[in-house]
């Protein structure tokens, strides 16, 4: 191996403990909190460390820091090869492999276990039931996008692509969150399969590399299986179809499949509204690879796929489809804002409750607003390969997420997905520390 070989897996390895300690960090976002006199003091400087961590990821995509990561893997070159020598050991990765496999096995059964445990009420979580009522309303031939008494009235906040998958399990008659448990068994496998597809693809390369790939694989496997903010979400969880597709997004956009990569990029819009924030830089992307043509016959794509799934529901009431969500958004903001310290929004992950109690409900808008433009500019920049790609989308989807009205835990899940992908393709793509373009990959 060559420095730059190794400097590639040390860019991996890093970006993957950045993960590790993301995690971490969600997993103790309560106990760092109650360090200090007022918890959502605690929750505002959290937001500062995820601020932090969030910029250093982009900052990895500047040809200036993937220097000086060269560099010190030269410096310290035998420090670095004695690590991989150890990682990459056949009884070593056996091991790693069979642990990843079993925390798949737990962690299926640990979230169904919280499923069985959980009563389907809004006295837990009223996001369910909101979509038990628009299956109802939509079998009934009704057009879901109304208000929906869960008991108290609701619009349906989500778009399509988020809860139509639980029109499944409701028509067979079952619980609809064994579209949870099923999501729980596909992300695993699908992981397993990207994991084979990277270890074949670097069949020309050396055994260090095929190792570290199904390594870091394991290790995606095992932050989604084990994770305990993501775990204890099972119970309630209403967004498992928006983490199904962007992984398969991530799958397939790390393997060159651009057609496949635009349709999962148009679900995902129409999942969630949040998920535009991976539009501008998928983009970039597509046009940096494959010319301008390509580009707009895969934004023309993205477009009609869009166009066929959201019409149907937007031209029958586009209110209640498109404005009445926001509304409702913004109401639930201000209504926690005026229940003070104890309030979801003071008591998650985020700017909103410190910026909301000193500047105002209006300037958290305003500086989401800002962001955005920023990030159009510095997107514009940064993402010039694969591993740029998916360090941008992950430090936008974070950013954002932490300029949300109301920062649920689980939004930061998305982009935390994303991670291990950018750690992928730096191994994938023999250009992460040279100036040629990313096509060249093994």
């Amino acid at each position: 191996m060559n420095s730059q070989d190794i400097a590639r897996i040390l860019l991996s390895l890093f970006i993957m403990s950045v993960t590790a300690l993301l995690y971490l960090l969600m997993d103790l976002r309560y106990r760092f909190a109650a360090l200090f006199q007022h918890s959502y003091d605690g929750f505002f400087c959290m937001a500062l460390i995820w601020t932090g961590i969030s910029l250093s990821l982009l900052l990895l995509s500047l040809s200036h820091v993937r220097r000086g990561i060269l560099l010190i893997s030269e410096k310290y070159n035998s420090l670095f090869r004695s690590l991989i020598f150890f990682l990459s050991n056949k009884f070593v990765v056996l091991i790693i492999i069979i642990c990843s496999a079993a925390t798949f096995l737990v962690g299926a059964w640990w979230k169904y276990s919280f499923i069985e445990r959980t009563e389907l009420s809004s006295n837990f979580a009223d996001m369910l039931p909101l979509i038990l009522s628009a299956c109802k309303e939509l079998l009934a031939g009704n057009n879901p996008y109304t208000y929906h008494n869960v008991p108290w009235e609701l619009p349906l906040t989500f778009l399509p692509g988020l809860w139509l998958p639980y029109y499944i399990p409701y028509l067979m008659n079952v619980d609809i969150r064994w579209v949870t448990v099923t999501i729980a068994i596909i992300i695993p496998v699908v992981l397993s399969i990207a994991g084979c597809m990277g270890f074949r693809r670097l069949a020309h390369s050396t055994w260090e590399f095929r190792s570290i790939f199904l390594l870091i694989t394991c290790g995606a496997i095992v932050f989604f299986s084990l994770q305990l903010s993501l775990v204890s979400f099972s119970g309630i969880a209403h967004t498992s179809p928006l983490w199904l597709w962007v992984v398969l997004l991530a799958v397939f956009l790390l393997f060159d499949k651009a057609y496949l990569a635009s349709i999962l990029l148009a679900i995902a819009l129409v999942s969630r509204q949040t998920t535009i924030i991976y539009l501008f830089p998928a983009l970039v992307y597509f046009f940096r690879i494959y010319g301008l043509k390509k580009t707009f016959l895969l934004a023309s794509i993205i477009i009609s796929v869009v166009a066929v799934i959201c019409l149907p529901f937007a031209l029958n009431n586009l209110d209640m489809f498109l404005f009445a969500p926001v509304r409702h958004y913004n109401e639930m903001a201000s209504h926690w804002m005026k229940v003070g310290a104890q309030g979801h929004v003071a008591l998650n992950i985020g700017y909103a409750y410190i910026v909301n109690l000193s500047f105002g409900e209006s300037a958290l808008g305003l500086l989401r607003s800002v962001l955005f433009l920023v990030s159009t500019i510095w997107t514009s920049v940064l993402v010039r390969d694969k591993p740029s790609l998916f360090l941008v989308m992950a430090g936008n989807g974070i950013l954002f997420s932490l300029f949300m009205p109301v920062s649920w835990h689980y939004v930061f899940f998305p982009p935390l997905f994303l991670l291990p992908f950018a750690a992928l393709a730096t191994l994938l793509n023999r250009n992460t520390f040279s100036s040629s373009k990313d096509r060249q990959v093994y």
